[in-house]
Formats: structure tokens, C-alpha cells, sequence
């Protein structure tokens, strides 16, 4: 379930989450163009972990079009321009299949990306990943990129300790509900240019690939909370 975010109620009791132990690791990172309706992907070679009991398995990007946002959460009503989702699974179990259908299988994070004309500040990762796309326009395209890959480098600016969270599911078939989310309240800038670079990629039918989102999902029931410094919220 992508969530649509809207208000939230204080919980005092609940303290604020915090993520420890991650290690970064220097790979080379393929990004593969394999044109499915509702992915476009980075994949983990196996040699980066993220924490003992977790690994990075793939990294997904959403996008709209030029006239669209193309963003699967929604904060206060309002939507952004790219999503990217980084995905782990827990490392007990050997599959992304049988992960998938167990309550602590998977766990994904969510960045938000909002479009700016210059950005002030650079990300020299995500620059990286951007500015490669038009390696992968077309449909089977692969280009690696050889960086430092720390998850930091993947999140930007954003303030790690605040974020919303809740229990859903995959935004792409086929949709299994065993996801832990966490989604960053911070939107990250990528410029106009590196947006198009989005826009240009090419399915396997060699028509440009957009709008390639699933659209916000009612909560259903479920509890979003949300994290900060202070307090929790939900």
C-alpha cells in the first residue's frame, strides 16, 4: 500500500526509532532498464549489506511526466515528482519469494524527489545515478556505476529521524502484504534536467516509459505513524 499521509495523532509513549549498525560498502552498481509496467531497477551485486540481519536487494524508481508527479505516497495532499524505493529483505530467509510472504520478510524505504530548476546542493551518488539514464534508454540497456555506495549517499538531505511508518505492501505485482515502510518526510531536489532523464527512457515497445506508479492507496485501517527527534506520532 502506498499511503496517503494525512493528519496524525500524538502517542507519547512511543520513542523515536533509530537505525544502527549500517555498514557501507564500495560495488559497482548496475542499473538495468527491464521496462515493466511498474519498475525500473538498481540491483545489489551481494556485496553490500546495509546491517547484520538485512540486505539491500533492489532499488526501484517511480516517476510521472512532464505534465504528472509520479510519487506512490502522498504527504498532506500533495505528491512529488520521483519516488525511489530501496528495498531489503531479511537475510533468515534465502528468497525474495518466501520473505515476501512472511510479516518480517521485507522492509522498504521510501525517498521522496521534488523537482527544482538548480539544485544549490549536489549529491555526488544520486548525481551519478541521474546522469547515467540515458545509458539505459532503451529496453535491455545496463550501465554500471562505479561509486562509494553508502545509503546516505541514496537519501540526500533528508532528516533521517523523521519519517512516517506503517504496514502495507508492495506498490508492484504482485503486491505482497509483508512490508515493513518507512518513508522520509524530506523530499530530495533533482533538477529539471535530471528529471527528463527519467522521461526519455524507452519501454520494450520503445515508446517512453511514464506515469509508471502505482496511485495512492486508502490506509484501509492501518496505522501510519510518524517519527521524529522528540516524539512519535501516529
Amino acid at each position: 500500500m502506498a499511503a496517503k499521509v494525512a493528519q496524525t495523532v500524538a502517542k507519547p509513549m512511543l520513542t523515536p526509532h533509530k537505525c544502527k549498525r549500517v555498514r557501507d560498502d564500495y560495488l559497482t552498481l548496475p542499473i538495468h532498464n527491464i521496462s515493466l509496467a511498474h519498475t525500473f531497477t538498481m540491483e545489489n551485486n551481494g556485496h553490500s549489506e546495509t546491517a547484520p540481519s538485512i540486505r539491500t536487494h533492489v532499488c526501484t524508481f517511480h516517476w510521472g511526466s512532464p505534465t504528472s508527479k509520479g510519487s506512490e505516497h502522498m504527504i498532506d495532499g500533495h505528491r512529488f515528482d520521483v519516488e525511489m524505493h530501496i528495498v531489503h529483505k531479511n537475510r533468515k530467509y534465502r528468497t525474495m519469494e518466501k520473505a515476501s510472504k512472511l510479516h518480517d520478510g521485507l522492509l522498504v524505504v521510501g525517498v521522496l524527489f521534488k523537482k527544482v530548476k538548480d539544485a544549490n546542493i549536489r549529491f555526488k551518488l544520486l548525481d551519478n545515478i541521474f546522469n547515467s539514464l540515458p545509458s539505459v534508454k532503451t529496453y535491455k540497456d545496463s550501465v554500471h556505476v562505479k561509486y562509494p555506495l553508502k545509503i546516505a549517499g541514496l537519501l540526500g538531505n533528508v532528516d533521517t529521524n523523521v519519517f512516517f511508518s506503517y504496514r502495507g505492501s508492495l506498490t508492484t505485482p504482485p503486491c505482497y502484504q509483508s512490508v515493513r515502510w518507512y518513508v522520509f518526510r524530506d523530499a530530495v531536489p533533482i533538477t529539471e534536467k535530471q528529471l527528463n532523464n527519467f522521461f526519455e527512457i524507452m519501454d520494450v515497445h520503445g515508446e517512453p516509459l511514464l506515469n509508471n506508479f502505482r496511485l495512492p492507496q486508502s490506509k484501509g485501517g492501518r496505522t501510519v505513524r510518524y517519527h521524529s527527534r522528540k516524539s512519535t506520532k501516529q
